[in-house]
């Protein structure tokens, strides 16, 4: 799937906003039957795993921390690699200080890792592209709930 950023504005200082993005297990909370567990603080090359399942079903996403600038960096950027048995790929999620708050940039790129299924991701782009911007704008919107948009914009 070639990459997706989805982006929000919100009244709030860019330090705020950069604290309730990386809280990854908070992600967990707006993705239907998925789980973060996480073991300790992000940091650099702390890992992470989402694992989405029904019951004993399911899979897991692992994620390692490839890149970490927090505030006062400007932009403030998180970059994570899937490094899992079925998806493979990269997010970057970014924050900078915009007139009136901050704007947050989530990008990723989804791929799977079996090189069987790549023909067949290469068939379902267009919807998976739309899946992912959704779920991304569900996660953001979720962890941002409570701020104002900058200007009435969301």
């Amino acid at each position: 799937m070639s990459a997706v950023t989805v982006r929000r504005r919100v009244a709030a200082p860019p330090e705020e906003v950069w604290e309730r993005v990386t809280e990854v297990r908070r992600h967990g909370d707006h993705v239907p039957l998925t789980a973060i567990t996480q073991d300790e603080d992000l940091r650099l090359g702390s890992i992470f795993v989402a694992r989405t399942a029904v019951g004993p079903l399911g899979f897991d996403d692992p994620m390692v921390v490839s890149g970490w600038e927090p505030p006062p960096s400007t932009p403030a950027r998180m970059r994570m690699v899937k490094t899992g048995a079925l998806l493979a790929g990269w997010a970057s999620i970014e924050v900078v200080p915009v007139a009136g708050g901050a704007e947050v940039a989530w990008t990723e790129e989804i791929v799977p890792t079996p090189s069987g299924l790549r023909p067949l991701a290469r068939l379902v782009d267009p919807i998976a592209r739309r899946a992912t911007a959704a779920l991304l704008a569900r996660v953001l919107d979720g962890v941002l709930t409570g701020l104002p948009p900058v200007d009435g914009r969301a």
